[in-house]
């Protein structure tokens, strides 16, 4: 049975001596022995009762558990991280060490509530952090601690259903036709291709750099995408698309027949036939010929290919490589596409995702279908006979009013 007893009596009377601590004692819920002391009876009973309604609800906690530091069981989660995209992990990653670590690696899992969660990420805040950013600690965060919580270290999640300012997503650039042909001759060669076919295919960034000779099927004017390629850490990885689907994308005449010219460009150059695995579009070698990047990625795209070509073209220099990608949904938009052949196109995972980027560029269609329902009634109908409000031809109407008015 659960008690309270004095840790010291009086020799004489037998009584609980004067300023001594009391011991709370139970049985947990696999019949051990437990207890603890405390300075005040008061209190020895107020925790012995919160233990007896926790085993009795189920919800007891071993405190020995509690006592496991953040530290550990941030790396018991990590290493459940292993299937993630390498992106994914690099982002947990950078949240893990250097935010979530350094406050919080030798702290007791059981000690952090709610209230230190709170002050955690105001702090974050007071610092200057991106709000995007502080999104991002935060789920890493609960991740951890839900990992605690799932083996029954915590009873609750403090990390879930924070109140978080919303990340400010930086608005995508729309380039016009005109002004992607004017980007695509101030580039350097050989990448103005890479540029056009960017903005009239709708590739991720890693999906150009990450394309192969043999995925592209001139014949039935095709690509098909299912890699991608990136660095992460100084390391390249070459990884699935974003959606982990592979997805085949339709090419216009003229853009197959300029990857045929491009191929024959390439193959001129190294002096020997294309195989399917090589990358169709080659590193950035410096004038001497050295190889400044062992394979394209993202952020060499942008500062050795567009970002001359920007300032050369006289065009905004903000513009970044996926917003050609912007670019190609921007243009599709204005040929009157569905959001759901856009999301087909672009692999989208969801059409939400589609309509949340895009959704605003919708409305621009609105005048030409309203003038496309006034053409398609202009042409089912005669000049000189209209249709009137009634529903009869002009040389047909039908009179309304009454006898007596006739």
């Amino acid at each position: 049975m659960p008690s309270i007893d004095p840790l010291t009596r009086d020799d004489v009377t037998g009584k609980p001596a004067r300023n001594t601590r009391w011991r709370a004692r139970y049985r947990d819920p696999r019949g051990r022995q437990r207890s603890k002391s405390f300075d005040r009876k008061i209190d020895a009973e107020r925790f012995l009762a919160s233990v007896v309604t926790d085993i009795g609800r189920g919800d007891w906690i071993d405190p020995r558990r509690g006592r496991e530091t953040f530290g550990a069981w941030a790396d018991a989660w990590w290493a459940t991280t292993v299937h993630l995209r390498a992106s994914t992990r690099r982002g947990y990653a950078t949240a893990l060490n250097a935010r979530v670590r350094p406050s919080f690696d030798r702290t007791p899992i059981g000690s952090i509530d709610r209230t230190v969660v709170k002050e955690f990420i105001s702090e974050l805040s007071a610092r200057g952090l991106a709000a995007k950013s502080i999104a991002n600690t935060a789920l890493v965060l609960r991740l951890v601690l839900q990992e605690a919580v799932e083996a029954g270290s915590l009873r609750e999640n403090p990390a879930t259903g924070l109140r978080l300012a919303a990340a400010r997503r930086q608005e995508p650039r729309f380039l016009t036709a005109d002004e992607v042909n004017a980007l695509v001759a101030a580039t350097r060669a050989p990448y103005g291709f890479l540029i056009l076919f960017a903005a009239y295919t709708g590739l991720q960034p890693s999906e150009l750099c990450g394309l192969r000779v043999g995925k592209l099927d001139l014949l039935h004017r095709r690509v098909e995408v299912s890699e991608t390629l990136m660095q992460i850490n100084g390391e390249t990885v070459i990884g699935p698309t974003k959606s982990d689907a592979v997805r085949s994308v339709p090419l216009p005449v003229f853009l197959r027949d300029a990857a045929g010219e491009y191929l024959a460009l390439r193959r001129q150059v190294l002096g020997r036939p294309l195989a399917p695995d090589d990358l169709v579009f080659p590193p950035i070698t410096t004038k001497n010929g050295v190889s400044r990047t062992e394979f394209l990625n993202a952020e060499s795209v942008r500062c050795y290919i567009l970002k001359p070509a920007l300032a050369a073209a006289g065009l905004p220099s903000d513009v970044r490589t996926h917003d050609l990608r912007h670019t190609c949904a921007s243009l599709l938009i204005s040929l009157g596409a569905h959001p759901r052949a856009i999301l087909e196109r672009l692999g989208h995972s969801d059409i939400t995702i589609t309509l949340n980027v895009y959704g605003h560029l919708l409305p621009s269609l609105e005048e030409r279908l309203t003038d496309g329902l006034d053409d398609l009634y202009r042409s089912t109908t005669s000049d000189d006979q209209p249709i009137t409000a009634t529903g009869e031809s002009a040389g047909n109407v039908v009179d309304l009013r009454p006898d007596d008015d006739r």
